[in-house]
């Protein structure tokens, strides 16, 4: 069985039971605890951080490998989001204010209760 670079099972089709819909993201998302984190990160991030465009820019699910890598992204795992993906480019840092980032910290810590380090 192949899996995404984080471990998870990938999936083949976008279509697939065991992926989700979720409000502003086109493509979907694996179901149950990731699609629950998922929800509630887009919700807070648009309205805390910057307006989602309805999945203009915005995806999920795609059965691909990670950029500049012959493994699976996470996205084929339907496991991973792209958010605002045209402002915000792979490979491109500071296109966050500091404000938007301490904010983004702040939603991660309270879904997760995970505070990633400082970059």
């Amino acid at each position: 069985m192949s899996v995404s670079q984080n471990g998870w099972p990938v999936i083949e089709l976008g279509t697939d039971e065991r992926l989700a819909i979720i409000p502003k993201i086109a493509g979907r998302v694996r179901k149950g605890d990731v699609e629950y984190i998922f929800k509630r990160l887009i919700e807070e991030f648009d309205t805390r951080v910057e307006d989602i465009d309805l999945g203009k820019d915005d995806w999920g699910f795609s059965n691909r490998n990670a950029y500049g890598s012959s493994q699976k992204s996470d996205h084929a795992s339907g496991t991973a989001i792209d958010v605002n993906a045209t402002k915000h480019p792979i490979g491109v840092a500071n296109t966050f204010s500091h404000k938007q980032v301490a904010e983004i910290r702040k939603i991660v810590k309270e879904l997760i209760g995970w505070q990633p380090k400082a970059a």
